[in-house]
């Protein structure tokens, strides 16, 4: 799920930082937002001498959050079949196992260091490795879970699932087709 990150009392409040930020992920889906909205939007910041505060600033400046759109989720959703391959950090070595069977392409070590590892999973290429386990990729405490941007993760959780499924993802698939996730 998405969840509000890097906010701190000193920056913005939560409630500013929610309502600028929700559907965020959905809108660039969708193409009615940018990359670089977002940055820590609608985040007034006090300190023009902190580094972070400048570059957010100048961030903010740049590449302005449009706060009249409403996400189109339906779009969204739509342009996800344009993506060759869709993984989650959460489920690592499946995705890793998935992209090369869903591809045809080699699998090489250097492509299956999970940078992520402390999020836990629950596909069995991840059971394999010893993996599983709490996680969360919310950073802050905060129980917010953007209704919108979670609604376009879901329908990318289906996916991935269903690809699961029709190429065979296990663990005797998972070594023979990327070697470097058995290590």
């Amino acid at each position: 799920t998405v969840g509000i990150t890097n906010v701190t009392a000193g920056f913005c409040s939560e409630d500013a930082y929610r309502k600028r930020s929700t559907g965020l992920m959905t809108m660039m889906f969708a193409g009615q937002q940018d990359g670089y909205c977002g940055f820590m939007p609608g985040c007034a910041f006090d300190a023009p001498y902190d580094m972070q505060s400048i570059a957010a600033n100048y961030m903010n400046k740049l590449y302005p959050c449009d706060a009249t759109l409403e996400p189109d989720l339906q779009t969204a959703i739509g342009r996800l079949d344009a993506f060759k391959f869709l993984g989650l950090t959460e489920e690592w070595a499946a995705s890793m196992c998935l992209f090369p069977l869903k591809t045809g392409s080699e699998c090489f070590a250097v492509e299956v260091d999970n940078s992520r590892s402390h999020v836990g999973c629950t596909t069995p290429p991840c059971a394999a490795q010893g993996t599983t386990g709490a996680g969360s990729e919310v950073h802050n405490a905060s129980s917010y879970r953007d209704p919108i941007d979670t609604a376009l993760y879901e329908a990318i959780k289906a996916r991935f699932r269903a690809e699961l499924l029709a190429y065979n993802v296990t663990n005797s698939t998972c070594r023979a087709a990327c070697p470097a996730l058995a290590s």
